[in-house]
């Protein structure tokens, strides 16, 4: 089954965020970077947050210190500097994926139930969501700061489909990275790629039950 006919069969869809539903990455690096100034190290290359965003601001922030292999015991204050200078950005430069608005409202008018589960703190995906205007199409918001456990755990997955009310087989995650799709292996529901996100098109040890590469495809 493709990826259009998958989504149109089911009542409940699950989105990821970051390099999903929306391209964040330019607030996320242009943040991250005037971190590390503050902490004294050099900037890093905005591919680095691309290829570490599935662990949220945290995972980045780590993934730079070893890279720049700056002492770990840095991290609590350059995290709490890049939490505070991606807030002062308020999402400037992020912007939805082509063709995302025009799904959730073709899923508004179906009545599919919608949720995101993401990495992000919840007020962070929260204010990026209403920031993007699309805040109100979805019933639940998971974050990384408010499941038992963050993804590649399934607790944020499973947390969501209790709040839409319905079972694994009914719902998608769809997301672009490894992480979301051993999450979505975990809880024992379908996974679809957005190969056009930070995770890329390559294969990523856990079942695709499809994939697309732009959200126009599944019009």
């Amino acid at each position: 089954m493709n990826a259009a006919a998958l989504i149109a069969s089911r009542r409940a869809l699950v989105f990821d965020l970051d390099g999903t539903l929306a391209d964040t990455v330019t607030d996320l690096w242009l943040a991250l970077n005037a971190a590390l100034r503050d902490c004294g190290l050099a900037d890093v290359e905005a591919g680095l947050v691309r290829a570490s965003l599935h662990g949220g601001l945290d995972g980045t922030a780590q993934a730079a210190l070893l890279l720049l292999r700056a002492d770990s015991a840095a991290l609590p204050q350059l995290c709490r500097l890049y939490a505070e200078h991606y807030r002062a950005r308020a999402h400037e430069s992020s912007s939805l994926y082509a063709g995302v608005r025009e799904l959730l409202d073709v899923c508004r008018v179906r009545e599919v139930a919608l949720a995101v589960c993401t990495n992000k703190s919840r007020s962070e995906a929260l204010a990026l969501l209403s920031k993007l205007g699309i805040a109100d199409h979805f019933a639940c918001v998971i974050g990384g700061d408010t499941a038992a456990r963050p993804k590649p755990h399934p607790a944020p997955l499973i947390e969501a489909l209790h709040a839409l009310g319905c079972e694994a087989h009914q719902a998608l995650l769809i997301g672009d990275s490894h992480v979301d799709a051993q999450c979505a292996c975990s809880a024992g529901v379908e996974f679809v790629l957005h190969a056009g996100g930070y995770g890329g098109p390559h294969e990523l040890g856990y079942p695709v039950a499809a994939r697309f590469l732009r959200y126009g495809e599944l019009g």
